[in-house]
């Protein structure tokens, strides 16, 4: 079957070849059959050329992609960014990883890097935008920040800002992008003739259908650098502006010190994680509403997970917006400077400072 793995994983195979394909010429459409009947071929999505039905999905997938692929490159000639990398591997160490026993390494892949050049009193700065492509939905989750469990995204954004000389990378963005076919309601022949024959370079709002999904570096003077067309941004980035020209109460934005506090904790979250896994502390506490956890689907009994055994529990999940999450962290934080020890911290509140 083509589960939402496999989908997945076809997208991302696909995204990259194209980009690396593209840069030796070509045509949009001419370069994308080439490189869809190349990835269809290879092994490991075999099941896509097994039945009809099957063809008929690949169909569906490949213009799903298209369009995908199509809005990508419209905001390349909006934005004044550099596509610098796709699926960017990485292996990183930390100056606290020497203290343990064992070598220890940060392993991953960025699906999409892009950067900016620009100058700032004289000196030289680098922006880093970040972007994790998904196949269903996915929003930044601040309780699943702060409980430690959803630091991917933002675990790329710091990785690439600390490869960069100290104080010369400033972060733009960290976003995920859905890879889908937005469903419209048609209500009449002429919406169904307009949906049919539309193309992204022809119709605006499609740069909307496809905006980022994530936060924003809070700065009018850094976006209309960045921004070939301000009036564009909106349909790009999670923000919107009031009619004096601020960002409003609903943009998904983060000042400088808000990144920079928000990427310190991701790491201490890092940091918290090695400890407890070279520990051997690594418990059964899984969230119970979790789509795939072996512990609440068909594979219940292969993980054995028992709640009638002493400390086997699920974990609530926090529900947290962006103001209680920095909240909390200086809550913390202040207690910490104070010396403050009476305060029982659980597991999952860590701090800056740990």
């Amino acid at each position: 079957t083509i589960d939402e793995r496999l989908t997945g994983d076809y997208y991302l195979r696909v995204l990259q070849n194209y980009f690396e394909a593209i840069k030796k010429g070509g045509d949009f459409q001419t370069v994308f059959d080439k490189v869809t009947e190349s990835v269809a071929k290879e092994d490991l999505y075999a099941v896509l050329r097994v039945k009809p039905s099957h063809n008929y999905q690949r169909k569906q997938l490949n213009e799903t992609l298209s369009r995908m692929i199509q809005v990508l490159l419209q905001r390349d000639q909006l934005l004044g960014l550099e596509n610098a990398a796709n699926e960017k591997t990485f292996t990183k160490t930390y100056p606290w990883m020497a203290n343990y026993p064992i070598p220890v390494y940060l392993r991953g892949v960025i699906d999409r890097l892009e950067t900016m050049l620009y100058e700032e009193k004289g000196q030289e700065k680098h922006l880093i935008q970040v972007t994790d492509y998904k196949s269903g939905k996915r929003e930044v989750d601040f309780g699943g920040i702060y409980q430690g469990i959803d630091l991917q995204l933002f675990t790329y954004l710091l990785v690439q800002l600390q490869s960069l000389p100290k104080n010369k990378g400033i972060p733009l963005g960290a976003f995920y992008q859905e890879i889908k076919s937005p469903l419209k309601e048609i209500t009449s022949q002429a919406d169904y003739d307009h949906l049919y024959a539309r193309k992204v370079g022809e119709n605006p709002d499609m740069l909307a259908e496809y905006r980022y999904k994530g936060y924003l570096l809070g700065s009018q003077e850094l976006l209309n650098q960045v921004l070939k067309d301000p009036h564009k941004g909106p349909d790009i980035y999670p923000y919107q502006l009031t009619t004096g020209g601020e960002f409003t109460k609903r943009s998904s934005i983060l000042t400088l010190k808000e990144f920079d506090t928000l990427l310190a904790y991701v790491e201490a979250c890092l940091q918290r994680t090695v400890d407890h896994i070279l520990a051997g502390d690594i418990p059964l506490n899984p969230m119970e509403k979790e789509p795939y956890l072996p512990s609440t689907t068909l594979y219940k009994s292969v993980a054995q997970f028992d709640l009638t055994e002493p400390g086997k529990h699920y974990v609530d999940k926090v529900k947290m917006d962006k103001t209680t999450f920095f909240d909390q962290l200086r809550k913390q934080t202040s207690e910490e400077e104070e010396g403050d020890t009476s305060v029982e911290r659980k597991p999952n509140e860590l701090t800056t400072n740990e």
